[in-house]
């Protein structure tokens, strides 16, 4: 059970929050920090700072954090038998685009256009698409096995990518309005209730469902790399390096000595920062996103 944060820490938390926050030229647009344990207990929520007012049913784009919802998805068509981890060709075989390293979106002039409004050579789904496993598409799989399961209504994919988030009934007026900064597609609360399903063995709580397996969630969680590479290369690259940084998970006060798990990076020691305070625990997870979204 992890502890309570004491009143005056959570104090404390939400006035560095909101300095961080205030003022034309804030070191952030806007922040919504949201902590729970593995029961779904909420033990901090803050929210400051943006365009609009922002609270915990703020809905916003959460980019590649987007890869540990993939990984439990793919978990539970290998936990069905519809598909395994442990044949190489599958990529091949399902992915031949990615097998072989080709560009799936038009790149334009302006970087900002290429992230967010060139268009895709085709359509999600009606290419590369789980629909050769499932014969279903990915949003339609993710809706029923997960978001379904747990009564997330305002998780999904846009119209523009064929799904209806942004029409859903009183999401208009909770979206965080989209820039590079300022982005939109999920809930800090649906997100850190999915993160607390992970702790907990893949159990929620709630109405005591299992999502992955205990199994698949130790897969998830566990370094995948093998030894010989698994600190080796681990410079995340950007697409667009005018807008989005690299990221430099090996460098001294990040993780050096991690590894990658199922769609989450997997701290290798504890993570020692570079005030010489304690960072995260040796065997948490995490990943970076675009925008300033992490977990």
């Amino acid at each position: 059970m992890a502890p309570p944060i004491s009143p005056s820490l959570a104090a404390s938390l939400q006035a560095f929050i909101n300095n961080a926050t205030a003022g034309d030229k804030s070191a952030l647009p806007g922040a919504i920090p949201h902590i729970v344990d593995k029961t779904n207990k909420t033990l901090f929520h803050h929210a400051a700072g943006g365009s609009v007012p922002l609270n915990e049913n703020t809905i916003f784009m959460f980019h590649s954090l987007s890869k540990i919802i993939g990984a439990i998805a793919f978990t539970q068509l290998v936990e069905a038998i519809i598909t395994t981890l442990d044949d190489v060709s599958i990529t091949s075989a399902l992915l031949p685009e990615l097998a072989a390293k080709k560009e799936t979106r038009n790149k334009v002039a302006d970087p900002y256009t290429t992230i967010f409004g060139a268009p895709l050579l085709w359509q999600p789904g009606s290419h590369t698409n789980n629909g050769k496993l499932t014969k279903t598409f990915l949003d339609v799989l993710l809706e029923v096995n997960i978001f379904l399961k747990l009564g997330f209504k305002k998780t999904g994919y846009e119209e523009t990518y064929g799904g209806d988030i942004t029409g859903r009934e009183k999401s208009s007026d909770a979206f965080w309005p989209r820039s590079l900064k300022i982005p939109k597609g999920f809930q800090t609360k649906e997100l850190a209730r999915l993160l607390g399903i992970l702790m907990n063995e893949g159990v929620d709580p709630v109405p005591r469902i299992h999502l992955p397996s205990p199994t698949s969630v130790k897969g998830i969680c566990s370094p995948q790399l093998p030894l010989h590479i698994r600190i080796d290369s681990r410079r995340v690259l950007s697409p667009v390096q005018e807008i989005i940084e690299p990221g430099g998970l090996e460098s001294a006060n990040m993780d050096p000595e991690g590894s990658l798990g199922l769609g989450c990076g997997v701290q290798g020691e504890d993570r020692a920062l570079a005030d010489e305070k304690k960072g995260r625990d040796k065997g948490n997870v995490y990943w970076y996103g675009a925008a300033n979204s992490e977990f």
